[in-house]
């Protein structure tokens, strides 16, 4: 019995609580002092240490609560197979306590230095993709083999495919936000009737004597009284009648 409350202590919640939270921690913490050292962006930050540890309390709270959604979620899909109560303690008690910590953290300066959020998000994106592909694996083995063993097998790993994946937007959904990171720009289409690529139509032009010989034009554009227009250009002569020429003297 003693043997067996003490392997029931590494469970996954247990894991992360006592060994992933402290190294998200550590390494987060080092990795800011590097940068600092180095005359980096985060250059002048004095709240490292303290963000880093609420960042952790708030990693802890959020994977607990996740686990716990993820539990209900499996609860409802086996059919009411088991316990619904221990998952709803730890969405509550994973929800108080990130809420806590986003609390805590907003009398520091994380407004002003973004990189620990931005490591925040990263690492909820990282464990909701390590749910999903876990849970993914898991259910199409279930699935290749036969369906056997819904209740057990398919519902819980088909919930954690589902909020796996939800975490895993979501997270990157907020680091890209942060990041400035936008979504592509759309390609458009050509007007209608425009033609495709090499099949442009000339576009029109004001002048109406393109396209005619050099001091010809359309009917319009001729000179009226029966003046002509040399070749080359110039003016019609005086007297000629035409219209291009200094008006004759009275």
């Amino acid at each position: 019995m003693a043997l067996f409350s003490l392997l029931d202590l590494f469970n996954p919640v247990a894991l992360a609580m006592g060994i992933i939270v402290p190294l998200y921690v550590l390494v987060t913490y080092l990795l800011v002092k590097w940068d600092q050292s180095r005359g980096g962006s985060s250059a002048g930050d004095t709240q490292v240490g303290l963000k880093a540890v609420m960042y952790g309390i708030g990693y802890a709270g959020l994977t607990l609560a996740v686990t716990g959604v993820l539990g209900i979620l499996a609860y409802l899909l086996s059919g009411a197979n088991g316990s619904i109560k221990p998952s709803i303690a730890s969405l509550l008690s994973g929800a108080i306590v990130a809420f806590g910590a986003m609390f805590m953290m907003s009398g520091t300066n994380f407004r002003q230095y973004r990189y620990l959020e931005k490591a925040f998000w990263g690492a909820v994106a990282l464990f909701g993709f390590g749910a999903f592909f876990f849970g993914l694996n898991t259910f199409l083995n279930f699935v290749f083999n036969g369906f056997d063993g819904w209740k057990v097998i398919g519902a819980p790993m088909f919930a954690t495919l589902l909020v796996g994946g939800a975490t895993t937007f979501f997270g990157l959904r907020k680091l890209g936000v942060i990041s400035g990171w936008t979504a592509p720009k759309k390609v458009g289409f050509p007007p209608a009737g425009g033609g495709g690529h090499g099949h442009h139509q000339p576009m029109p032009t004001s002048n109406p004597t393109v396209g005619y010989p050099v001091g010809e034009g359309p009917p319009s554009a001729q000179p009226q009284g029966g003046g002509y227009v040399p070749p080359g250009g110039g003016y019609t002569p005086p007297g000629s009648g035409g219209m291009g020429g200094p008006p004759p003297a009275q």
